[in-house]
């Protein structure tokens, strides 16, 4: 016969589990009014301390002691693009620097989802949909009307783009048309 203290107690499966009690004493939680000791000393309660993750005067503290300041991973997002930008419009010298990209939907009878790429002699559209890459490069010289246009008729999303050649070009589903809009048309 095999003994056991009264704080375990036999499992059909030959574990031992621990009693109710002893699980309930383990679990006791703390409050956060009182000390992790015991009780409170005296009715006095320490004050509550914010931590320091949370503390924004902490987050610019560790900031200035070491004088590095990340604006918000656009820089890296942006060369991540760029390396996109070269490797799918090969056609477009190397030193051709990408100003900004939106996600967004070029309007055709289908409309193909991708990525709108803005430099400074180039509006250029990617899309890889169903094994097909649909690509579209308009030099910024061949542009006569840059507008900003809405899609299904009242939603403000799009911008469109008519070359010399009379191509129209509209590209909605766009997050902010009010950021996309005036980036491209500085490359103009």
């Amino acid at each position: 016969m095999v003994l056991c203290d009264m704080s375990c107690v036999p499992d059909h499966s030959g574990k031992q589990k621990k009693g109710k009690k002893k699980m309930w004493d383990q679990k006791k939680s703390q409050s956060l009014e009182e000390p992790l000791s015991g009780g409170p000393r005296n009715g006095i309660h320490p004050p509550l301390l914010r931590s320091k993750t949370d503390d924004l005067t902490f987050s610019k503290e560790a900031e200035k002691e070491t004088g590095f300041s990340q604006p918000r991973n656009s820089m890296s997002n942006l060369m991540k693009h760029s390396v996109n930008f070269h490797r799918a419009f090969k056609d477009l010298p190397e030193e051709e620097e990408l100003l900004d990209t939106f996600s967004c939907a070029w309007q055709r009878e289908v409309p193909y989802h991708g990525r709108l790429y803005i430099s400074h002699n180039h509006i250029c559209f990617y899309c890889s949909m169903l094994r097909r890459e649909v690509k579209v490069i308009i030099p910024a010289v061949t542009v006569s009307v840059l507008k900003k246009a809405n899609t299904a008729l009242l939603v403000p999303n799009a911008i469109s783009i008519r070359t010399v050649e009379a191509e129209k070009f509209v590209f909605g589903s766009l997050r902010s048309r009010e950021t996309t809009f005036p980036a491209a048309a500085f490359c103009l």
